[in-house]
Formats: C-alpha cells, sequence, structure tokens
C-alpha cells in the first residue's frame, strides 16, 4: 500500500484508499474515506485526490473507484414503473438534507472518470428498493 507519510507537518486533508484485489494482487484503490480541516484552502480534497492518483499511477495501479453516486443519471436508460422514477428524481432533485445527491455526483465529474450502472434487486419493497438504487462512478487511472 502507498505510503503518504511524512509529506507534511500538519495535514489538511486525509485520503484514506482501500486496495481492490485482483488475484491476490492490488490493482487499483477504492476511496473510501476523505477529511479536511476547516482551515483548508477551496480545492484541498480534490488536490490530495489528484495527488494520489499520480502516486497510484506511478505505482501501475488500473483503478481508482470513487464509489457510488446514488441517484445520479436515473433519467438516463432506467425504466422505473409507476411512482419509482419520479420518486428518484425528486430524491435527487431536493433530497440534499438527506444525502447530498448532486454535490457527491458533482464532486466526482470533476475528475472525468468512467461511469458504470450498478442494478439493485431487493424484497424490501419498492421504496427501500428506490433508495439504495445508485449508479456507481469510478475512474480508471
Amino acid at each position: 500500500m502507498s505510503d503518504f507519510s511524512g509529506l507534511a507537518e500538519r495535514a489538511d486533508c486525509l485520503v484514506l484508499p482501500d486496495p481492490i484485489y485482483s488475484c491476490g494482487k492490488i490493482v487499483g484503490y477504492y476511496h473510501n474515506f476523505d477529511r479536511i480541516c476547516s482551515e483548508a484552502v477551496n480545492g484541498t480534497s480534490a488536490f490530495t485526490l489528484l495527488q494520489a492518483i499520480k502516486i497510484f499511477q506511478s505505482e501501475g495501479k488500473e483503478i481508482l473507484s470513487l464509489g457510488l453516486s446514488p441517484l445520479f443519471g436515473m433519467e438516463k436508460g432506467y425504466d422505473l414503473a409507476g411512482p419509482l422514477q419520479i420518486l428518484s428524481q425528486l430524491f435527487y432533485k431536493y433530497g440534499e438534507k438527506i444525502y447530498p445527491f448532486k454535490g457527491n455526483a458533482g464532486h466526482k465529474s470533476k475528475f472525468c472518470g468512467k461511469k458504470k450502472k450498478v442494478y439493485v434487486a431487493s424484497n424490501a419493497g419498492w421504496f427501500k428498493t428506490m433508495i439504495a438504487a445508485a449508479t456507481a462512478c469510478g475512474l480508471e487511472v
């Protein structure tokens, strides 16, 4: 795993990726966790992630997954029955107090990665299934 220790005396941003394995070998990372301090300048998180991407590329890693962007792109290519389509669009458009749907998707779109659809099947009922439906946004480095 990459070692970022000693890069700065004070950390304004922390990015902790989880390894992605294939056949017992680390082929990439999943961007699992990041935090920035309140004094950090605007753009610190994106800059730190870009620096991590450069390191992963230099190590020959193939993938950096930015994870899921729930409800992003639901209007494109989804044919949901009944109220699901309307509810998913309303949650995405007005649900920022519940979850930062647009902010999450907007942040990830800055990296111009490849988007991959994720399909969810569940016997938990239509509402819980609709909430769980998401579109993945992965960035291949």
